[in-house]
Formats: C-alpha cells, structure tokens, sequence
C-alpha cells in the first residue's frame, strides 16, 4: 500500500487502491420510493459545498462519525442551526480531514427548500430535494448523467494522522449526539 492517504479504495490483489470516481450523477428512487441524485465526483467536498449554495438558512448538520480510532462516542452528532458561512469555515478547517479519512458521513438539511444533502464513507453524495436545481449545479460543474456505483469489494481507511481532527470536530459545536441507527453501522 502506498503513503499516499485516501479514504476509500478498491482491492488490487493484497493492496488496497484509491478510487477516483468519474464526474457523473444518476436520478435514483429510494426503496421507499423518494426520488434522489447519486452523484460521484473527483472533487466531493467543493461540489458538496456548492451543492449546499442552493439551499436557505438555517442548515442542519449532522456528523455521523460511524468509526473511531481513538475511543470517541460513536453516533450521530447535530449541529446548532448554521449559516452558511459556519458551514464553509468548518469545511475549510476540516477539509483534509473530511476529505481524506473515512470514518464518518456528512449529511446538510435544509427546510427551504426541504432538502438533505449526504456525503458518504463511499465519497458519493446523495441528493433529496430539489433534484433540477441540483442538475444545474452539477451539470455547471461538468458533471454528465451515467454510471455511479461503487467497486466490490472495496475499503475505507482512517488514519492517525487525522485522530485529533476527530477530537477537535466533536468539540467544534454543542453537539447533541444521538445513537447511531442500524443503517449507519460500518461494513
């Protein structure tokens, strides 16, 4: 395995290798029948951020941290209500972090327009909501409608290096933290 640090891969043999997802999203329906984009992008955490343009204040954030490697509860961590300046500041304080190591998922809720926003451990994000205000942005930024999908098998990685990030992102806000729910648990 090489020293170069990413958060999700795909098996090579014995190593594990990174997984650059192509600029591409898909309109999917959920299994209980909600409409929603697939997007995989080479640059998750700028298109998750412009993404989130889109919707009004407040937003909700919700820091799923699924794996820990230095004992922190795990859990689904709540945010305070956030403007969207507070978003990009911990975005941008966090981003190789959030970017780079995969032990949690990011999720944004907005009530106007009623939208939720999900970027997971497999660095897709997940799109509900106003799914052709999403299109634009996405299809500006080049992505094209195609394939999104995920290798099998595959791995996710958690560094040290980033062990106080996730001492320091729980302590960020005042955090209300719920348990996490059966469908969050790490596979």
């Amino acid at each position: 395995m090489s020293d170069h640090l990413f958060r999700f891969g795909r098996l090579d043999g014995a190593d594990s290798v990174q997984v650059f997802h192509r600029n591409t999203y898909a309109q999917q329906t959920t299994s209980s029948g909600a409409p929603r984009l697939a997007i995989a992008s080479k640059s998750p955490l700028p298109l998750f951020l412009d993404l989130a343009d889109i919707l009004s204040p407040p937003l909700d954030l919700l820091y799923l941290l699924h794996t820990s490697r230095c004992g922190s509860e795990l859990g689904r961590y709540q945010s305070p209500p956030l403007k969207k300046e507070t978003l990009r500041a911990l975005a941008n304080e966090f981003s190789e972090f959030l970017s780079t190591d995969g032990r949690h998922d990011v999720w944004l809720h907005s009530r106007s327009p009623e939208s939720t926003l999900v970027w997971d451990r497999d660095n897709l994000i997940h799109a509900y909501g106003p799914l052709d205000r999403f299109v634009e942005v996405l299809q500006r930024e080049g992505l094209v409608e195609g394939d999104v999908s995920i290798p099998v098998p595959h791995t996710h990685h958690y560094h040290a290096r980033f062990d106080d990030d996730e001492r320091r992102i729980l302590e960020h806000f005042e955090w209300t933290r719920t348990p996490l729910k059966p469908s969050d648990a790490q596979i």
